[in-house]
């Protein structure tokens, strides 16, 4: 699988990609009644609903979460939130052979997954035991071991220790590798979870409450992986999941999109760490909003997406990279009866929504670095996606939380650290750069 590595930042020349959106309204036709199955009522009811009293004057973030010199709150971020959240990865029809894999990166925490001898797809952090190196350094592949290209220390696709050249007093039981919380769909959709203890602290049915039941109307894993693209951004990840998280921007920012559908007739639906995204293409297709629909736009917290149709549906990720760099990755898999036009408009329908996006989330960094506004006022409807605990209020609870408890313990606490985990001795050198931090001298 090959990716192709955009950049989409300030120095913005030529557009990124210029296609026409036929594709899109295309799409947006095809909602019409089909298995995806939700209570049955109006579009109105839904907005209304969203316009309730707590809602009114909720103001954005604070300018100073999203600053490019804010690395201190970057961090804590991925240690609040990227260490612990639950993440979607691919579909288990990509694994057709023993041994095959995928490598995924959530803020800088690299993990893989492989399927093993007996057929079993597993998962791991992306490290050696021995010096940390990467085992995986390509995106995709196919291997009956798993060889660190270090000092070839090996493993069996179970994540066991099989061979440590010239070491052969090395305790391979204490060594293997570290595995990484594994739940399957019954619709064969994998998701991750990097957190070190034993159990998560919360299981993916608490996490995603009813997300498997909005899934079950799209056959996912019949669809084959046609293409993958990455795009760098300068901006920070929250820039574009406010974005992403409202269309009270789409009739001045997509404005060929808007075309497609009015936006009385967009809304969203919040789950606890998910929204689903209505939008229909006509009036009359309001009544059946949430009864029956052959498309499915969902966000899912911290920074995914999964957009599926009858065509095809994408996969796109979010990751910070630092706190004004914002690594995205985009996969489109697609129906494999479609004619190779088909499959290439069906691709291109996301492309210009996506770089007028790029373009808005680049152009709102540069105003937030600049220091001069602080937080602004969001619409109780058409931004509640933006407010809603599935979003910027699930954010703040779980960083002043977090900051909270590691001022309590009074030193940094990743949730994905194996440091509690291993054998050694503590030393003075493990606590230094801690010390250094809080300049205990």
């Amino acid at each position: 699988m090959a990716t192709r590595l955009l950049h989409c930042g300030r120095n913005r020349g030529t557009p990124l990609l210029r296609v026409n959106v036929i594709g899109w309204r295309r799409q947006l036709a095809t909602i019409s009644p089909s298995s995806v199955r939700s209570p049955k009522k109006p579009l109105s009811h839904e907005l209304e609903a969203a316009a309730r009293p707590d809602r009114t004057g909720v103001t954005t973030l604070p300018a100073s979460w999203y600053r490019s010199d804010n690395f201190k709150l970057s961090q804590l971020e991925k240690r609040a939130i990227f260490a612990r959240s639950w993440f979607f990865t691919t579909v288990t029809s990509e694994f057709k052979k023993k041994g095959d894999y995928r490598v995924f990166d959530f803020a800088g925490l690299s993990m893989f997954l492989v399927k093993g001898h007996d057929g079993e797809i597993r998962a791991f952090h992306n490290v050696c035991r021995h010096r940390a190196y990467p085992l995986r350094t390509q995106e995709a592949g196919c291997s009956g071991v798993i060889s660190c290209g270090y000092h070839a220390w090996t493993f069996d696709l179970n994540g066991n220790l099989m061979k440590a050249p010239h070491f052969n007093d090395v305790d391979k039981k204490a060594n293997g590798l570290y595995p990484v919380h594994l739940h399957i769909t019954p619709g064969g959709l994998i998701f991750v979870n990097l957190e070190a203890s034993e159990t998560p602290s919360v299981s993916f049915e608490e996490y995603f409450p009813g997300l498997e039941t909005l899934l079950d109307g799209f056959d996912l894993k019949r669809y084959e992986l046609y293409k993958a693209r990455e795009f760098i951004g300068d901006f920070n990840w929250k820039t574009r999941i406010d974005g992403f998280q409202e269309c009270y921007h789409c009739h001045v920012a997509h404005k060929s999109l808007s075309k497609s559908f009015d936006i009385k007739n967009y809304a969203v639906r919040n789950h606890p760490n998910y929204t689903q995204h209505i939008a229909l293409a006509s009036p009359s297709s309001a009544k059946d909003a949430y009864g029956n629909s052959d498309a499915l736009f969902l966000y899912l917290y911290p920074s995914g997406a999964i957009n599926c149709f009858k065509n095809g549906w994408q996969r796109s990720f979010s990751s910070p990279i630092d706190s004004g760099r914002t690594r995205i990755s985009m996969e489109y898999y697609v129906d494999p009866d479609l004619s190779e036009q088909e499959k290439a408009d069906f691709v291109q329908s996301f492309y210009q929504v996506f770089e007028e996006d790029c373009a808005l989330c680049t152009n709102t960094q540069r105003s937030l670095d600049a220091g001069v506004y602080a937080k602004g006022v969001l619409h109780p409807v058409h931004e509640s996606g933006v407010i809603v605990q599935a979003y910027q209020s699930r954010t703040k609870e779980l960083v002043l939380k977090h900051a909270a408890l590691e001022e309590s313990l009074g030193r940094e606490l990743n949730p994905a650290s194996r440091a509690d985990q291993n054998s050694f001795a503590q030393s003075p050198e493990d606590s230094l750069c801690a010390r250094l931090e809080q300049r205990e001298w």
